[in-house]
């Protein structure tokens, strides 16, 4: 009996972890309308970016969103507050940094608002 319900629980965790998990590959445009898990500012990194992150932190973070300071202008948002507080998809394609997949947003084509 308790063996089932190990079992049974084992399942339930490991299927919503693999649920909550999607698998980026390099060279593919991806899209992601998903609320984000954290958002940083990294002033002391060269390009002063920003750091949207779904997931756990990083290095264990599924997808990064990169935006570099000097796109800021073209975006016209502030990442901080705008990922926190809108419903929006992020397009673009997928790069590897480090092993991990990232998308470096750019250019407002790459936002739609849901």
């Amino acid at each position: 009996m308790i063996r089932n319900i190990l079992l049974c629980l084992s399942i339930l965790f490991s299927s919503k972890t693999i649920a909550n998990n999607q698998y980026y590959y390099p060279g593919e445009e991806a899209e992601i309308c998903e609320t984000p898990d954290h958002v940083s500012y990294r002033s002391d990194i060269d390009g002063k970016p920003y750091f949207i992150r779904y997931g756990d932190e990083y290095p264990n973070s599924y997808l990064t969103i990169v935006i570099w300071s000097n796109d800021l202008p073209d975006l016209e948002i502030n990442p901080v507050s705008y990922f926190t507080s809108n419903n929006v998809c992020i397009v673009g394609e997928v790069t590897m940094f480090r092993s991990m997949p990232q998308i470096i947003l750019r250019n407002p084509n790459q936002i739609r608002n849901l």
